[in-house]
């Protein structure tokens, strides 16, 4: 698990408590509105002295208690699913995993891909994943019963959930991660409230519902509108607790829902029938609590302050967590193996992207840059973790583009040594077109390298670019030729000399200004939106400072050199330290901690001397490579006369912890970046509560946080589990000039518990960048530092989208999008501008009601943005709008909504079926020890009335090639006997998905019952014995249950 540091604004929270470790971690809440999402809701403590703030709505309540909410029930889901995972598919380091019972995810991380992996990609992933869930509770979803499962409305949320699967699907698919992840958080919170909103639980159920949201699925027998379901229950009794529903409910096996007050549909208020003893959904904030029948049926949490039926919430809650690994299982049968990896960023490297300027002057750095390329696809193979994916955007003037991906850099070589350097001339190019379309392409956590000698000349997109970067936490790297003196196009007036900068260190001045504060960092004094450098355009500078990287210049003379930069082993990097501005002799200072495998000094700028020196005393000058090239643990990786990149593996210098001093003597102006391959590392993220929602709710802020608006930091420390972190002695706020603005400094001695800090955003201004660094000691007692990637920028505005950020509809669709903008700051006039993020064919069809509008301080309006799905968008295609709201005094705001190109005529909805057959069986007497040396076989028969096109198996097997088509058949040669159960999924062309699955017993009746799981779709036995086996069991079920009536879902709901 990570460690997870929440700060509140206005309130000062302490330590709090922490489940057990076979729990992940819980997201616990600083006040009375935080993170209290619907269906299962959050917990949290106050200062240590003041107890829990359940305690504030129930004085009574046992703060031992243990609590399920949405964000650890997912996170719960996918540890199972990632152990599954890692226990069928051999590690890529080739090691053994060992899985331990009650190991965390990192723990399971950590034992597959290796101790010095990074799981802040993966953990990142799961929250956007209930980040996006927790959206659901928001605004005009959260009042929604549709998404909720509530108010009876469990056709229509069934109904949601079905269309949205095949949207899912054909996103994740595509590598549409940010979107893909946004869709499955919406599903998941329905999915999950299922079980604490609707009564399966009192029906008796021991088993979660397996047709949740499936296409072709059908939720049976719903309580009509016009039957009663509750009894009368005073809010004081045991009644509630006892089952207030009516007996006649219970022995029909007919499903119902809690009404809440404040629910409505489209602005329509949703409330209990009239005159129908309907229940409600209960607890302190429901009022329609109080209207006869009293009470309520919600299992959100387990105190009856909360929830009426609280004694039930733990079981809820293992239904949920079944549930959502089953529908994460599902996801990963219906878009393979490959897509779901990278859904989850769970591979500990990441992609590599290259943007590259194809004009005529830029023919000696696009031949240098196929010969690197060439390289990588010689060491692709020999990688254990070599980048997830390869990809190139070509760019020209005024023509960019398009993308070309691929999962190995054979395509990308190719496509390269094809690529001709023609054209230009007038020098400014589209090199911000041809970023934001590899940003908008690029996974999360790419590394982007751009190639160009040229100026900007699309200036306007740079908000656009680099809120994507940002949003997306991708490193954008510029390689610069720097055939002229500045961006504009004026030439050098002065020669370069290569190697005037190289001097022998015994001729260092000894008088170097030294560092020696807490931090040991410095930064220039340049001011937000004015970096200087000695070009003249500064945005690729300043893109580079905001997403944690740096500027690189080279010189065609040194143009193989410096594509070097480009390898082949590509990690998310943490940032130990960086300094930019330096000027004047120095030493800079920064510590290197046992949890570190590896780090890199990056120097960038003309320089005499830069003088490593080791904890030890040992000494290098990193611009004599030759001094050192031979010693253990030190590497060169690329040195130009303005740049010198080198590299220190702590695994051959493991007696060198502690801290390392680079003392520098620049020439011109001089950038350093430290950067450390470490599982340990910090994400931080922004959230506002949603106090006025129907269910309150945490609210990331995906953009800038806004100086004015209540608002929460969370610092996560990633790979605490492994690390065994002695101390976090602060975290703090740094401007650019290394002042100190805010800090806190903390006494947490345990790596498993949330902490709440005051994070004083009023102290900041928006016209300045901020850094967050957390510091203490590692579990060796040697000091850390992590730096955040991404630059804090304050914004002073909000922008809202109350219906939700997915947007969907056939071409020739206009869709009415309603948007709320709130100035958080002084009364201000802000222009609006949308943005495809693609700038392509829909680019011209987006209009908003009002291009400027005038609001006062902490004022709201309300806007609608139009969107005409351009007729040669094609079915299945998805894209992404940008909103921009500007303003003369810097009060900015940036948003983003998804949508997706749905298809009119498309309506099948009917999944493959399967059947298996076993050919052979195991002996009776086989234990764990002596499976293994046994198989068995199994025929493998798939049929769909279009095309099967994707099929999957638990565990994992190797699938024969085969042609899409109406039915496919195979045989499986060698399962093991240690796995006598057998799952097959298939998925058709519309991602329509069946299953079934077999498991071998000791006798052939045996066998027949273990396939006769009547009500899983998609099973199709393959004789009369069966079937007739099958029949009878539905028959005792429908008995048992004695359900009466079936609902017919709607093929199509409305916008979800």
């Amino acid at each position: 698990m990570s460690l997870t540091i929440r700060c509140n604004i206005p309130i000062r929270i302490g330590l709090a408590k922490m489940l057990p470790r076979t729990l992940t971690t819980v997201l616990l809440v600083a006040g009375l509105t935080c993170d209290m999402t619907s269906g299962f809701l959050g917990r949290g403590s106050l200062l240590e002295t003041e107890g829990d703030i359940f305690g504030i709505y129930c004085p009574e309540f046992n703060t031992a208690t243990r609590v399920w909410h949405h964000r650890e029930i997912t996170r719960e889901a996918v540890r199972r699913q990632v152990v599954k995972y890692f226990q069928d598919v051999p590690s890529p380091t080739g090691g053994v995993y060992n899985h331990r019972t009650g190991m965390t995810l990192e723990e399971a991380y950590a034992e597959y891909y290796g101790a010095q992996a990074s799981p802040r990609p993966f953990l990142q992933a799961i929250r956007d994943i209930v980040d996006a869930q927790a959206e659901a509770d928001a605004g005009g979803l959260g009042q929604d019963p549709r998404y909720h499962f509530g108010a009876e409305r469990i056709s229509e949320s069934q109904a949601i959930l079905q269309q949205r699967w095949r949207r899912l699907a054909e996103v994740a698919s595509s590598g549409e991660v940010d979107q893909a992840r946004y869709m499955l958080g919406l599903s998941l919170t329905a999915i999950q409230d299922f079980y604490s909103h609707t009564n399966w639980i009192e029906l008796g159920n021991e088993e979660f519902n397996r047709n949740l949201g499936l296409t072709g699925a059908t939720i049976d027998n719903v309580a009509s509108q016009r039957e009663e379901t509750c009894l009368d229950c005073r809010l004081d009794d045991q009644v509630c607790k006892n089952n207030n529903i009516f007996q006649d409910i219970i022995d029909q096996g007919k499903l119902t829902s809690g009404y809440l007050d404040g629910y409505n549909i489209a602005g329509t208020s949703v409330e209990k029938p009239p005159g129908v003893g309907k229940c409600s959904h209960g607890g302190n904030r429901d009022a329609s609590r109080s209207e006869s029948p009293r009470g309520g049926i919600n299992k959100e949490l387990p105190t009856s302050c909360f929830s009426p039926h609280h004694h039930l919430h733990h079981k809820a809650a293992e239904q949920a967590v079944q549930a959502t690994e089953w529908y994460l299982q599902l996801l990963r049968g219906g878009i393979g193996t490959e897509a779901w990896l990278q859904l989850l960023s769970l591979s500990p490297s990441t992609a590599l992207v290259i943007v590259v300027d194809t004009t005529v002057s830029m023919a000696q750095e696009l031949a240098s840059l196929t010969h690197t390329v060439n390289r990588l696809v010689q060491l692709h193979a020999q990688q254990a973790n070599p980048p997830t994916e390869y990809l190139l955007v070509p760019f020209n003037d005024p023509s960019y583009g398009p993308v070309y991906r691929s999962k190995t850099p054979d395509l990308i070589y190719q496509q390269l040594s094809r690529l001709r350097a023609v054209g230009g001339g007038d020098e400014p190019e589209p090199v911000l077109s041809a970023l934001r379309l590899a940003l908008l392409n690029a996974p999360p956590h790419s590394q982007v390298y751009i190639f160009t000698d040229a100026s900007v000349k699309d200036r306007e997109l740079f908000p656009v670019v680099a809120f994507l970067a940002h949003i997306k936490n991708i490193m954008v790297t510029p390689v610069i030729t720097k055939r002229y003196n500045s961006f504009d196009g004026s030439f050098r007036s002065e020669p370069v000399n290569e190697y005037n900068y190289y001097k022998n260190e015994k001729n260092i001045d000894k008088n170097f200004k030294t560092l020696e504060n807490n931090d040991n960092i410095n930064y220039s004094n340049s001011e937000r939106m004015g970096v200087q450098t000695r070009s003249g355009d500064t945005l690729l500078y300043d893109l580079s400072i905001r997403t944690g990287s740096h500027v690189v210049e080279m010189t065609q003379e040194n143009v193989e050199a410096t594509t070097k930069l480009i390898n082949g082993q590509l990690y998310p990097k943490a940032i130990i330290a960086h300094k930019e501005g330096i000027k004047t002799q120095q030493t800079m200072t920064f510590p290197v901690d046992s949890l570190v495998q590896e780090f890199e000094v990056v120097l960038r700028g003309s320089l005499t001397a830069a003088i490593l020196t080791s904890p030890t005393g040992s000494q290098f000058n990193l611009p004599f490579a030759a001094n050192f090239e031979e010693e253990k643990g030190f590497k060169i990786i690329a040195i130009t006369p303005s740049l010198i990149q080198a590299s220190v593996n702590m695994t051959e210098r493991f007696n060198e912890f502690g801290s390392w001093k680079l003392r520098l003597e620049p020439q011109s102006e001089l950038s350093v970046h430290v950067y450390a391959n470490t599982p340990m590392d910090v994400a931080a993220a922004f959230y506002i509560p949603g106090t006025y929602d129907t269910s309150p709710s945490m609210q990331r802020v995906w953009g800038m946080p806004s100086q004015g608006a209540f608002t929460y930091l969370d610092i996560t420390i990633t790979g605490v589990d492994t690390a065994k972190l002695r101390q976090v002695d602060a975290v703090r706020i740094i401007d650019q000039s290394n002042s100190e603005v805010y800090r806190e400094n903390l006494s947490i001695t345990s790596p498993r518990r949330n902490t709440y800090i005051q994070a004083p955003l009023k102290r900041l201004t928006t016209d300045k960048f901020y850094t967050l660094v957390v510091q203490g000691k590692d579990g060796s007692g040697y000091p850390f530092r992590r730096e955040s990637q991404s630059i804090l920028e304050l914004g002073g505005a909000v922008i809202g989208f109350p219906l939700g950020r997915e947007i969907w509809g056939p071409i020739g669709d206009t869709l009415a999008i309603p948007l709320t903008l709130t100035n958080t700051h002084a009364t201000d006039t802000f222009f609006l501008q949308a943005y495809d993020a693609t700038g392509g064919l829909s680019a011209q069809h987006i209009t908003l009601s009002q291009r400027s509008v005038h609001i006062g301080s902490n004022e709201t309006v309300s806007l609608t943005m139009k969107l005409v799905i351009h007729n040669q968008l094609p079915p299945g295609s998805s894209n992404s709008i940008i909103l921009a709201a500007t303003s003369a005094h810097g009060a900015n705001a940036l948003a983003r909504a998804y949508f997706y190109v749905a298809s009119l005529f498309n309506n099948d909805q009917t999944p493959p079926s399967c059947r298996i057959t076993p050919q052979s069986s195991c002996n009776e007497d086989l234990n764990g020890n002596t499976c293994h040396n046994q198989r068995w076989q199994a025929r493998i028969d798939v049929y769909d009335n279009q095309k099967v096109f994707k099929i999957e198996t638990v565990p994992s097997q190797y699938i024969p090639n085969f042609i899409a088509g109406p039915s496919v058949a195979f045989t499986l040669q060698s399962l093991s006997c240690c796995e006598q159960r057998l799952d097959v999924q298939a998925t058709d062309m519309n991602f329509n998905t069946g299953f079934c699955f077999v498991e071998i017993g000791k006798s052939p009746s045996e066998q027949a019952v273990s396939l006769g799981a009547a009500g899983i779709s998609g099973i199709v036995l393959g004789s009369i014995a069966f079937l007739i086996i099958v029949i009878v069991l539905i028959v005792l079920i429908i008995r048992r249950r004695r359900r009466s009536k079936q609902v017919t879902l709607p093929r199509r709901g409305s916008r979800s």
